[in-house]
């Protein structure tokens, strides 16, 4: 195995154990009803090698706990193939209609995961950081700088349930 496969190994597998155990914790005492559902629409893949899908229709329910907002969902992903994903993630800029957010976690790439240069399988771990404006959404994800070097996301998102009321 090439020293730079290890390490991505180790670093796959340190970010996946922050996230298993950051998701859960920041859960806590939350209620099941979800608070916040996103569509996402697609994505925008700078110095990408090789062709990518930009068009990744997705649903994400969310919920917030004690600051924290702790999201699941499924989408299409950049290789034409279904993905599932959470994270978590803590606003550190709040104003008005504007909410910026760094997060963390996790997300299934079935086939593909391998090719990432940070993966466990195909458990790829997620970093970026999350820019709402009104009711849209922007992701910025550092890429590995083999495939791709930057992922940007968007999609729009609503108050649901009990934040809307």
């Amino acid at each position: 195995m090439k020293k730079d496969d290890e390490l991505g190994r180790v670093v796959a597998k340190t970010l996946a154990a922050f996230a298993l155990a950051a998701i859960p914790a920041a859960a806590q005492g939350c209620d099941l009803q979800p608070d916040r559902m996103s569509v996402l629409i697609g994505s925008d893949h700078i110095g990408a090698q090789g062709e990518m899908n930009g068009r990744n229709p997705g649903l994400f329910v969310s919920w917030n706990c004690k600051g924290f907002e702790v999201s699941a969902g499924a989408y299409q992903n950049s290789y034409d193939n279904q993905s599932v994903a959470g994270t978590v993630s803590y606003a550190v800029l709040q104003k008005g209609w504007f909410k910026s957010s760094p997060f963390l976690g996790l997300a299934r790439y079935p086939e593909y995961g391998e090719l990432q240069v940070v993966s466990y399988g195909d458990i790829v771990p997620l970093v970026g950081l999350q820019t709402v404006v009104g009711n849209a959404f922007v992701q910025v994800l550092p890429g590995d700088q083999e495939t791709v070097d930057v992922v940007i996301a968007f999609g729009l998102t609503f108050e649901i349930g009990r934040a809307a009321q």
